[in-house]
């Protein structure tokens, strides 16, 4: 993961959107992370992002929108 923002103190991610698309794999949709290519590369986008970011010395942050389909 790489950044343009030299001065960031945060980054945020939204990890589950209004719309239902959750960045995990849920047991209540198939509108998810696992039913992208990504998925199957056995790699961890929120673990990655996390990484990332204290790599850099910045405050990970979630976003998680609470929808009907609380995937």
């Amino acid at each position: 993961m790489r950044t343009s923002c030299s001065h960031c103190a945060q980054i945020c991610l939204t990890a589950h959107h209004s719309i239902g698309f959750a960045l995990w794999d849920s047991a209540y949709t198939d509108y998810s992370v696992a039913a992208s290519p990504f998925y199957n590369t056995g790699r961890d986008i929120l673990r990655e992002f996390t990484d990332a970011c204290r790599e850099y010395d910045i405050q990970p942050c979630f976003y998680f929108s609470p929808s009907l389909d609380c995937a």
